[in-house]
């Protein structure tokens, strides 16, 4: 028998001390009797019904179980077929865009049509009898002289084909010949006759006297674009060079007339040939554009032909940053070219009684009538800020003369020269640059949506150094509106200083535009 040292705490009482012990001992025999009674009556013990229980607590736990297997195999069933209804779905959604990326595709394989026209309006501020009107009207005229059309092709995703059309009543009513008459003493020598071109003609169909117009080609391009670093234009094509020749077309030009350097063609506007350009990002809101131009060069006939075995090649180069409220970009483009113009004969040899001399092979002869190598560098600055627009063109250009042509009867006379002496062109240097400020006021919700740009621009032209005669300063200011996406309105008053005395002071001109996109 095992002795249990144990002690009461404190603070119990002597009864309950008594009774305690009493159970105490009584416990094992009660305990025993229970068992005893068990047995007596078949009836299971403590521990064989604890032994049930765990038996029973078993089984439940074997069922959870496989009832957890069970459930984990269909969600991973579940998982499946979400997974198959996944791969279905995209599936359908990438043919469904495919098949929608087919038509648009087969709807930009037809031919889209579009275009503008321009009607203006000029008024000379100046004496009638002024020596402007040899090249500005007299008299105040509506001049509709633009009327460009678009058709452009996209046949695959990389390959398009764009074609610009200019139609214009040109060159009815162009006076192409203004005769002269020079005082000499009581001596008046005169030279040329007036020429007026008149382009009417007699319809035997309809009985009736019509008027024929003229077709010019802007452009007529392939082009191809498998990369945003290297696409190919081929065809005749705007010159990649400053901004007003390649945001081509009057809807987007703020001024009524464009830049003089723009309207002498310091640099080609248009050449025949191959284009590689190309476009980096350095980042997500700086881009970097190139471009590499080979042409034939300018020449008396370059959108068909090159009379020199030396093509015209260009570089142009443009960083360009587009913020969310501001936008920067400036460029630059070089071009190096031959002009050469020629003439042609055939040469051959006769015998003494005028028969032709077979000993002797006839030969092709090519004159060279006048030819120059010219060097010319544009440079663009492109400033847009809150509505504010700054932009910026500089053009240098050289002429260097190997053959040089005769200079016209007006430049010998304008140059200082006799009007009877033969005077050549000598090599030249040219320059000229503007700066255009615009600022479309932040008025729209007062004026029902109409955009309005007032604007200012000031030119300086040298385009001759040897003719100081054709050097001329240009003030323009005037108002550009916007009452809808496809019509503009602009109004604008010019005022131009030349540097000769000649001209007989400042020209004033008052302009206005309507033009009118399709």
């Amino acid at each position: 028998m095992t002795t249990m040292n144990w002690k009461l705490p404190s603070g119990v009482s002597a009864t309950m001390r008594l009774a305690i012990i009493v159970f105490w001992l009584a416990a094992p025999t009660t305990i025993a009797a229970q068992e005893q009674a068990s047995e007596e009556t078949d009836e299971p013990t403590v521990a064989e019904k604890l032994s049930a229980i765990e038996g029973e607590l078993d089984q439940h736990k074997t069922q959870i179980k496989a009832q957890q297997n069970q459930l984990e195999a269909q969600q991973r069933q579940l998982e499946g077929q979400q997974q198959q209804i996944d791969e279905l779905t995209e599936f359908q959604e990438e043919e469904a865009l495919a098949a929608v990326e087919d038509n648009a595709l087969e709807d930009s394989r037809l031919l889209k049509l579009f275009g503008f026209f321009e009607l203006q309006f000029m008024k000379t501020l100046v004496e009638r009898d002024s020596f402007y009107h040899t090249s500005v009207p007299s008299n105040s005229s509506f001049v509709l002289s633009q009327i460009n059309l678009y058709l452009a092709s996209q046949m695959t995703q990389t390959l398009g084909a764009l074609v610009e059309l200019r139609f214009t009543f040109w060159p009815a009513g162009f006076e192409s010949e203004h005769p002269f008459i020079a005082h000499l003493g009581n001596t008046e020598l005169s030279g040329n006759e007036y020429v007026r071109i008149n382009t009417e003609y007699y319809d035997y169909s309809e009985n009736i006297i019509n008027k024929t117009g003229g077709v010019m080609i802007e452009r007529a391009q392939l082009i191809y674009t498998p990369l945003d670093w290297f696409n190919v234009i081929a065809g005749y094509y705007l010159t990649p060079y400053g901004i007003w020749n390649t945001d081509h077309g009057s809807p987007v030009i703020i001024p009524v007339l464009p830049p003089y350097l723009q309207r002498k063609r310091m640099i080609p506007l248009a050449q025949t040939g191959l284009q590689v350009y190309g476009r980096f990002y350095p980042r997500y809101d700086l881009f970097f554009d190139y471009a590499i131009t080979v042409s034939n060069g300018r020449g008396p006939a370059q959108e068909v032909l090159d009379f020199d075995e030396n093509k015209g090649v260009g570089l142009r180069l443009r960083l360009s940053y587009e913020g969310d409220r501001v936008a920067i970009a400036a460029g630059g483009y070089g071009y190096l070219g031959e002009y050469s113009d020629t003439h042609k004969h055939v040469e051959m040899w006769l015998n003494s009684d005028g028969s032709l001399d077979s000993s002797r092979r006839m030969r092709f002869v090519v004159d060279e009538w006048e030819n120059y190598f010219e060097y010319a560098t544009a440079a663009d600055l492109l400033i847009e800020l809150f509505g504010v627009r700054i932009q910026s063109e500089f053009i240098w250009h050289y002429v260097d003369y190997r053959i040089p042509a005769e200079r016209s009867d007006p430049d010998k006379i304008l140059s200082g020269a006799p009007a009877t002496m033969p005077l050549f062109q000598a090599s030249y240097l040219g320059l000229g640059y503007y700066v255009l400020l615009a600022w479309t006021l932040p008025v729209k919700e007062l004026t029902g949506g109409m955009r309005i740009t007032p604007y200012f621009m000031l030119e300086h032209t040298k385009m001759d150094d040897t003719l100081p005669s054709y050097n001329n300063d240009f003030y323009c200011g005037g108002v550009n509106f916007k009452p809808s996406p496809y019509v503009t309105i602009k109004t604008e008053f010019v005022y131009t200083v030349p540097e000769s005395e000649l001209w007989g002071g400042p020209l004033k001109l008052l302009n206005a535009q309507l033009v009118v996109s399709f």
